[in-house]
Order: C-alpha cells, then sequence, then structure tokens
C-alpha cells in the first residue's frame, strides 16, 4: 500500500504548478510575437501616406478618438465620431 505525506503532495502540486506556469509565460511570448507580426504587416501593406485612426478610453470610460496623418505630421484626438470625420475631411 502507498502511504503519500502531504510534502509529497505539495511537492507535486508545485512540479505541475511550475512547468504549467512556465508553459503560460512562453505561450503568452508567442502570442505577443505573432502580435507584433501582425502589426507589422498591416503597416506594411496600407499605404504610409494614409491617416491612422484608433479610439481609446479614459480613466472614467469615455471613448477618446484620436488621429495620426503621416502625410502632415498632424495629430487629432477628439471626443466624438463627429470630431473625427471632420478632422478627415479637413485633410482634403
Amino acid at each position: 500500500m502507498t502511504h503519500i505525506t502531504i510534502t509529497q503532495k505539495r511537492q507535486h502540486l508545485e512540479k505541475i504548478y511550475t512547468k504549467s506556469s512556465h508553459v503560460g509565460y512562453f505561450l503568452g511570448h508567442i502570442r505577443q510575437g505573432f502580435s507584433h507580426i501582425a502589426h507589422s504587416l498591416v503597416h506594411f501593406l496600407t499605404e504610409a501616406n494614409e491617416p491612422r485612426i484608433w479610439i481609446n478610453t479614459d480613466a472614467q470610460g469615455h471613448m477618446i478618438y484620436r488621429g495620426y496623418d503621416p502625410r502632415t505630421g498632424r495629430r487629432f484626438e477628439g471626443d466624438s465620431e463627429q470630431s473625427i470625420r471632420i478632422w478627415l475631411e479637413e485633410r482634403y
């Protein structure tokens, strides 16, 4: 009959946890690498002169519309979709 002590159980669980944390760390780096590659590919495939637009949220959860025009070097930050549309229309 096998008698497993609490120490042996703990050591066994620590081995499992260590293996899973290493795998998670490794997978996180792989995901980060793929994300970087995808971002670079999108950047490569889009025209360098086209404006870039993205949306962030502030600490209170309000949406912040941001834009960058590489052709002119101008940046934009607004609080509505309408404001970014006006900024884009001014470009032409």
